[in-house]
């Protein structure tokens, strides 16, 4: 992902000594993650970051199982958008 231009980093997650019961919460497949605290903690950070191509919006989104949750910035606000993906 960096040599393509994006700012991201690996967090390699392989002991339980590393799991904190808050965000991740076992070794199975999406660390028994919500979505919920997942995006309460990186989308502020990821709002603040600033923007390559001015024409972008601030948004992000998440799909779980038939629903896709998009967040984004509007008037110094954030607003979620919940839709069906079929």
């Amino acid at each position: 992902l960096n040599q393509l231009g994006f700012n991201a980093c690996l967090y390699e997650i392989n002991c339980e000594k590393q799991i904190d019961g808050r965000l991740i919460k076992n070794l199975n497949h999406g660390l028994g993650m919500s979505i919920k605290t997942l995006v309460k903690k990186h989308l502020p950070q990821i709002l603040q970051e600033p923007l390559k191509d001015k024409t972008c919006k601030k948004e992000i989104s998440y799909k779980c199982d038939d629903l896709i949750y998009t967040f984004k910035e509007e008037n110094e606000q954030i607003v979620l958008s919940i839709v069906n993906s079929n």
